[in-house]
């Protein structure tokens, strides 16, 4: 079976990386006969970041090797081919919001229903959306697929309201990085060694982005280093752990910087440093899983270190009402445990954290449940 994936691939976030080692552990747990082409805006990044992570996907997919035809798809001819010689055509994880590059899914979905080729949409988010063009985008994309499960319940809802048909397969399940993320700790608890350091995640917006509901990007910059020099103040090591480091999308390691040399200069005695050289989606897993305390920002930090370590506080920049970080704790029943661990920058509340060493544990049945969802949906779309 021919099956070729496109999304946010080229710009890809470690978090985009651990979806699709998630999708890939599906894909393979339905059938082995697959060829794989990843669709990727800036293709020699994501040659680096899937030759990084090949080893994991050997282990994920149990395969001792796993062929990754990588394609630009910038090019309408190569995307064009790609989904002409395809059986299945997926958009893999990452959301459906208001940014032009949704014309390109809505593009490629339409030409794969028109040649009768099998779509779906996994593990998306959806939103924000608030433009009217974009809006219907996003409607046209999933009105052409066969088969969309959101990563959320949230997104599953949002999805109800944009006028979507009422006879669309529409499902929602948990993000896939969670099943990699899963499968990693499984695999590697017992070997894993808990240091004193605390690991934290931060990430910057780009200037011209304007405001969120209030906060300026320069208000929120200054609680997250304000939120960083309180727990400096407890005397633990400081690992500032990025999840994304290419200029496209904004690097992380760029902001954490920024924050470590700030924070040495009121405080030259902090053991603080930043994990500059790039790490791959299990180097970054392990970061988190063996660190004593975790804060995380980037949506896919807080979802890595909330299963693979527990005793983690959450600086969420995104909509407290309908984002993706308030949707995540509700799928995984947090929302108590996190009260006192959880600063929104939109709402400026609690600002700060008190660290201890109680520790969430999740449902070792939840994450399973949603794999499930996966694998009966994508079974039936694949081998019927």
């Amino acid at each position: 079976m021919v099956i070729t994936i496109i999304g946010w691939y080229g710009t890809e976030t470690v978090g985009d990386r651990a979806i699709l080692a998630g999708i890939l552990k599906a894909l393979f747990s339905v059938t082995d006969d697959i060829e794989l082409n990843l669709g990727s805006i800036y293709p020699f990044f994501s040659e680096r970041t899937v030759f990084e992570d090949y080893d994991f996907f050997k282990q994920i997919t149990n395969k001792s090797k796993i062929d990754i035809n990588i394609f630009d798809s910038r090019s309408n001819r190569e995307l064009n081919r790609m989904i002409d010689k395809c059986d299945l055509l997926i958009v893999s994880g990452g959301p459906l919001m208001d940014m032009p590059a949704l014309y390109l899914l809505e593009y490629a979905f339409k030409r794969a229903k028109k040649r009768k080729k099998k779509t779906a949409l996994i593990g998306c988010g959806l939103g924000p959306l608030t433009q009217k063009m974009y809006i219907k985008s996003t409607r046209e994309i999933i009105n052409n697929s066969d088969c969309s499960i959101f990563r959320d319940e949230m997104s599953y809802k949002w999805c109800k309201e944009i006028g979507v048909k009422k006879d669309k397969l529409i499902l929602h399940a948990i993000c896939p990085a969670a099943i990699a993320a899963n499968f990693y700790i499984e695999k590697n608890k017992d070997r894993l060694k808990k240091n004193s350091r605390i690991a934290f995640n931060a990430r910057e917006f780009a200037y011209g982005t304007g405001h969120y509901k209030g906060a300026s990007i320069e208000k929120m910059n200054d609680i997250i280093f304000n939120i960083l020099s309180n727990v400096a103040s407890n005397g633990n090591p400081i690992q500032l752990v990025p999840m994304h480091n290419f200029a496209i999308g904004i690097d992380d390691r760029i902001l954490l910087n920024k924050l470590r040399l700030k924070l040495l200069a009121i405080n030259p005695i902090v053991d603080i440093h930043v994990l500059n050289e790039p790490l791959n989606l299990e180097q970054t897993m392990e970061s988190f899983a063996s660190a004593e305390y975790c804060i995380g920002m980037r949506f896919h930090s807080i979802l890595f270190q909330t299963i693979l370590n527990g005793n983690n506080y959450i600086i969420d920049y995104t909509d407290p009402e309908r984002g993706k970080t308030g949707a995540f704790l509700d799928q995984i029943n947090g929302v108590e445990f996190y009260k006192e661990r959880y600063v929104n920058l939109q709402r400026n509340d609690n600002l700060t954290f008190e660290l201890n060493h109680e520790k969430f544990l999740i449902d070792d049945n939840l994450i399973s449940k949603y794999e499930d969802i996966y694998l009966t949906n994508l079974g039936n779309l694949m081998l019927n």
